[in-house]
């Protein structure tokens, strides 16, 4: 116990030492092999809301000076890779 250094080293000597010494049993600490297979299974996710809107925007474009502007400003090119 003394020789451990940070938390998970005490935590690992309370288990396999402290814990026979007290005539209890060992918990040995899981292999992360075993750990990485004991996820709780997926829920699937939810369809859309019945009557919910598509994400979809429409822009009435008139002509004149705004209409390159607002053409640029909502391209997807401009926005996708800053998503």
């Amino acid at each position: 116990m003394q020789h451990a250094v940070g938390r998970v080293s005490k935590l690992n000597a309370i288990g396999r030492v402290l814990h026979p010494l007290a005539g209890l049993e060992p918990e040995l600490p899981t292999p992360a092999a075993e750990r990485a297979l004991i996820v709780p299974p997926m829920t699937p996710t939810p369809g859309p809301a019945t009557g919910e809107r598509p994400g979809a925007l429409a822009i009435e474009i008139e002509g004149g000076p705004e209409a390159e502007y607002v053409k640029r400003l909502f391209s997807a090119d401009r926005v996708w890779p800053t998503w």
